[in-house]
């Protein structure tokens, strides 16, 4: 799929039922490398209003691996407050 398209995404099955995938490490490292992609992006500021909230956080931290408030993220999110 490409960038702009009006294809349906490629749903990926998720392993919810592993050991692995509640392994909170492993979320965390997944959480920051997410956040680095998003606070490298910014395309989507306008849509959420966690993004604002995400990138202030990842501001005066210096570093997506150094957030310890991820509740207030979610917080503001259109999807995780619904």
């Amino acid at each position: 799929m490409r960038e702009g398209s009006l294809e349906a995404p490629t749903r990926h099955p998720i392993a919810w039922k592993t050991e692995a995938f509640w392994n909170k490490d492993a979320l965390n490292d997944e959480l920051a490398r997410v956040y680095d992609i998003c606070h490298g992006c910014r395309r989507c500021v306008s849509l959420c209003d966690s993004f604002p909230t995400l990138f202030d956080l990842i501001d005066e931290s210096a570093s997506p691996k150094r957030i310890t408030s991820r509740s207030s993220i979610s917080a503001t999110c259109v999807t995780c407050v619904t």
